[in-house]
Formats: structure tokens, sequence, C-alpha cells
């Protein structure tokens, strides 16, 4: 399935991730800075930091605080250091990347945020092309829309526990992003955060997350393996659509409602543990083009003839009770410095659940409910 810069669709469903005649005029706007050095984007101070690199910044919240905005000479720069503070008359705190900020810089591979920072804009990092790595510090509190669309070199996100709030489509089209870790605090995954993100292969989920909007994580074609924690109450349409390497997922014991096609075009799933005691209600088409009368699903012991008599949940080939040594939603809570951790449960690249680890590269479940990477040999 391909994507289009100006409209999405995915199976017949269309985002408008920014209008389209607002996105060709930002687009064009950008073409203009860089082929004539016009100037884009309004501000009110600029300062240079340690580097010698020119920070442009607007005043916010009645010049008590400053915002970080685009300026075309951003667009030479491979790497930038963004300061905790400017000093004027008096010292004032840099709280915000402003939005496009630093849109379409395709040769900025690195930039450090300062704990200062509260807020990352709208499309502020949109277009990164060379972006390996972002430090998100943990006093950012909200991410917004197509923060960091398109950002292809991305290797690994960490959303720390002090994030309340990501928009839609923050991290769309990271096709190089392979593992996103998210801490506790976050109580809702927003619609396309993460959808092609064709690279990922990890995804850690934490127990504060209720809600799990719809396609969230479409088209990650090479994801193996997803784990929905206990707290997570509804799973919106197509979260999982097009993942056509799903092998294996398991639902955590709140699930009460999960949305149409979200496992559609899974076509390797081979086995779903849910430990939702009630069946959960779905959209009778949830396994749409999915091949699940040729996977296992398990579930509660208790309710096992209440999944059967399901007209979703009976197109299973087998259902089956859940024993000890099937994989749990386990309480994920971020990644924590814990020495007294211990590993619990082993998958292989490919999603296979593992009695024991194998040689080579496995996905390791750790006890405090951390998800990694790990290599036995």
């Amino acid at each position: 399935m391909e994507s289009d810069k100006s409209l999405t669709f995915v199976a017949n469903y269309q985002l408008k991730i920014l209008d389209m005649a607002t996105r060709k005029l930002v687009i064009l706007l950008t073409i203009l800075v860089n082929m004539y050095g016009i100037k884009a984007f309004a501000y009110d101070i600029a300062m240079e930091n340690s580097d010698g690199v020119t920070i442009y910044y607007n005043y916010c919240n009645d010049g008590k605080e400053l915002e970080v905005v685009n300026d075309d000479s951003y667009f030479l720069y491979s790497e930038i250091n963004i300061p905790s503070e400017v000093r004027l008359e008096k010292t004032i705190h840099v709280t915000s990347i402003g939005e496009h900020a630093f849109f379409y810089c395709s040769n900025l591979a690195s930039i450090s945020i300062p704990t200062s920072v509260t807020s990352i804009g709208v499309a502020a990092f949109e277009g990164c092309t060379s972006l390996t790595s972002i430090d998100i510090p943990n006093s950012v509190s909200s991410i917004g829309r197509n923060a960091f669309y398109g950002c292809k070199s991305l290797r690994a996100v960490t959303i720390p526990s002090s994030v309340s709030f990501i928009d839609t489509a923050a991290f769309y089209e990271c096709r190089g992003l392979s593992t996103v870790t998210i801490e506790n605090g976050l109580t809702s995954i927003s619609d396309y955060c993460f959808s092609f993100c064709s690279g990922l292969t990890t995804v850690t989920l934490p127990n504060s997350i209720v809600s799990i909007g719809k396609n969230a994580f479409s088209e990650c074609t090479n994801l193996p393996l997803c784990i929905i924690p206990n707290s997570v109450k509804t799973i919106g349409s197509y979260v999982f659509y097009g993942c056509k390497y799903l092998k294996a997922v398991v639902i955590g014991s709140g699930c009460e409602y999960i949305d149409y096609n979200v496992f559609g075009g899974c076509l390797y799933m081979e086995d779903v543990y849910c430990y939702a005691k009630i069946v959960p209600n779905t959209h009778n088409a949830v396994f749409g083009l999915s091949y699940v009368g040729y996977a296992t699903l398990h579930v509660l012991d208790a309710s096992l003839q209440d999944y059967k008599d399901s007209s979703t949940w009976s197109k299973f080939a087998e259902i089956v009770p859940l024993i000890e040594s099937d994989p749990k939603p386990t309480k994920i809570v971020g990644v924590r410095k814990d020495t007294s951790r211990s590993e619990i449960d082993y998958f292989s690249l490919n999603g296979e659940h593992l009695s024991t680890p194998r040689k080579g590269i496995n996905i390791v479940i750790m006890s405090d409910g951390t998800v990694l990477k790990k290599i036995f040999k």
C-alpha cells in the first residue's frame, strides 16, 4: 500500500494529515527559502548558541518564555543544540519548539532538546530525513501533529513518562524506526501515530494506555508481536491493518471493544492470546483477510464456550484454554534501572513464542514489563 504526501489512504479510510492547500503552500515557502533566502517565518529575537549557530525565537506566555521558530539558515546545519535559556536583560527559558520549526531540514542529523522544553509543535521536525536519533527530555508534555512525520532515518524513540498527549500522525512514515518504548504516563495512542513505520519490530506499551487510536500501527509490516496491556479498554479501527508479519498478539484483561478491521491483512497471524474474561465487543470484520481460520485463539478456560459462541471469535481454527507458559499482558511500566528484574518470556524475531531462548537474537520480555532484543550464544 502506498502513501501520498498530501493525503493518506488506508483501507478506504482517508486522513488529511494537513489540508492539501496548506501543505503545498508550506512546501512552496520552504523551496523559496532555499532558493532565494526569503524569510518565510517571522521571529522576535535571534541569538547564537554555544556552537555559534543562530537560533530564532518568538516570545510566548506574555514574554516570560521563548519558542524556537523556523529560519532558512537551519537548512545549513547537520547538528543543532537548542539552549535551555537566553540571557537578555533577564534570563528567559526556552519552553517550546514551534510549529514547522525545523520543517524539511533534510541535512539535520542531530538535535539537542533541553529539559526546559515542554512542548514540540505541529510538524516541528517533519521531513528531517537525516535525523537518526531524538532524545525527548522528561520535561516534554505534548508532541504535536506530524511532529516527526517522514523522519525516515530515526532508529529508536522513547516517549518519556512526562508526555501526556501525542497528536495525530506524530511519527507517521518513520520507515527506519525499529524500536518504540512508551513509558508509563501516556493514556492514549493517537490516530496514525506510528502508521507506515515499516521497520518497526519492537513496541513497548505502558499499563497507563487506555485507548489505541485508529491506524495507530497500520502498515508496520515487520512487526512480529504486540502485547496490549491490561489497561487498554478500546482498540480503534485498522490499528494493525496491513501488519502482514504480525504472528502473535496478546490482548489484556481490560479489553472491552475492538473496532473494524483492527487485524485486517495480518496474513501470517498464528496465535492470539486474549485474557479478557468477558468477550470483547467487536465488529464482525475485526480479522478481515487475516486467515484466522488457520490460527489459534487462547482464552481463559472459564470463558472458552463464550468465545466459541461468538460469531467473530469462532472463526479461529482452534480455541483453546490459556496455560501458564503462554505470554502474558505483563504490566509494562517503561524502562527502569532495576538490577533485580529477570527474563520471563521469549519470542523469535518473527513472533514465534519460545519456551526457551534460541541461539541468535531473541525478543525478551522482562519481569518489569520492558521488552528487549538480546543475543543468545
